[in-house]
């Protein structure tokens, strides 16, 4: 599957969320890519490239990958915006994504799809962590979407939970 949507002209280290058993590293590897697999699930740690850790608070410094990778993951967090613009931060200025999503009726039903959007909904999330969306792949159950990580995410926008903004005011607890 991934033959058919990653853009030959990758080179350079790729982290790929949500990797499973690291099949999918291997592949990566093969096509000449340095890939890192990010997993939360302690029972996938057997393959060599994959580390542990949390979409949504990735282990890795500020821009240090070239691409980021995901197949059938992001619906699977309750936070999409906020794992969304994780992978922005640790993408390079101009870094490229490719992202394949499950959208369709049957996969919303099972209980572990939190975000199985229509596909619109997500080419709106992507938009708005930070990132362009060049090219979209349709397909029944999945969509693709590939794209760059846009400059003024790299400017420094974050979306803060525990900031003041998020806070609901004590008066209206007080009602």
């Amino acid at each position: 599957m991934i033959d058919l949507y990653l853009p030959k002209s990758w080179k350079g280290r790729i982290l790929a969320i949500g990797c499973g058993d690291g099949y999918e590293l291997d592949v990566l590897r093969a096509r000449g890519l340095e890939p890192v697999g990010l997993t939360i699930d302690e029972r996938e740690l057997g393959h060599p490239d994959i580390v542990l850790g949390d979409m949504h608070d990735i282990p890795f410094a500020d821009g240090t990958f070239d691409y980021v990778y995901s197949k059938e993951t992001l619906e699977h967090t309750p936070a999409p915006f906020l794992a969304l613009r994780e992978l922005s931060r640790v993408l390079k200025p101009a870094g490229e994504y490719l992202h394949l999503i499950s959208v369709s009726l049957e996969k919303q039903r099972e209980i572990y799809h939190f975000s199985c959007f229509p596909d619109w909904v997500w080419v709106d999330l992507f938009l708005k962590a930070g990132f362009s969306v060049d090219r979209i792949y349709e397909h029944v159950i999945q969509i693709g979407l590939i794209g760059k990580k846009q400059e003024f995410a790299v400017r420094g926008f974050s979306y803060d939970l525990n900031g003041e903004m998020n806070r609901i005011p004590r008066s209206l607890l007080e009602l």
